[in-house]
């Protein structure tokens, strides 16, 4: 696993602290989205993901895989 993959893993790590770091979904949800998004923005999107958590209507994320999946569902939320 390379550092920025942890990087995003560590994020997580506030709201979950039972995140698994060797969970290949996890590790490939990451890569996927530094690679598509880069890291800056990759670690922007999930620090406002992380941050709106517990708010009414707003998507579950707590991993970097949920991310990957509800990337849409957090789009329409913000856009509201």
């Amino acid at each position: 696993m390379n550092l920025t993959t942890n990087q995003i893993l560590d994020l997580f790590y506030e709201i979950n602290p039972g995140i698994n770091y060797a969970h290949k979904g996890n590790r490939d949800a990451s890569e996927w989205l530094i690679q598509k998004y880069g890291l800056e923005m990759t670690i922007k999107v999930a620090q406002y993901a992380i941050s709106i958590q517990g708010l009414s209507f707003t998507p579950v994320i707590t991993t970097p895989y949920q991310l990957k999946l509800k990337l849409g569902d957090l789009r329409i939320y913000k856009m509201k």
